[in-house]
């Protein structure tokens, strides 16, 4: 499943909004790949959403590597270490929610 489909089943936001944002996300990367070259740079930056993507280029080949930020590096070790799953938090603390609440109208 795509990420864009998990992002609109978890919110109310319909699949296409998500859609067209990755379009301009494409766009806004392909601009940046042209803006480094015209600049003669070989290591590409690009910034994404949970860290950084360098692009070395060499002869024919491009090489990719992916360094974290802090916020995804402490949600990866949270998630291996702890076997934290952050969607299933939010759903059972909006289950207690709900359950307090039907509690309380039917009291």
């Amino acid at each position: 499943m795509s990420i864009e489909k998990k992002l609109s089943d978890l919110t109310t936001v319909p699949l296409e909004s998500f859609e067209k944002i990755k379009d301009y996300l494409e766009t806004i990367h392909s601009h940046d790949i042209v803006t480094q070259l015209l600049a003669d740079k070989t290591l590409l930056e690009l910034e994404i959403f949970e860290g950084k993507i360098y692009l070395q280029l060499e002869d024919d080949t491009v090489k990719y590597k992916f360094v974290p930020n802090e916020r995804f590096s402490e949600l990866v070790l949270n998630s291996i270490l702890n076997k934290d799953s952050k969607l299933l938090s939010k759903v059972t603390e909006k289950l207690k929610k709900s359950l307090i609440t039907w509690r309380k109208d039917l009291l």
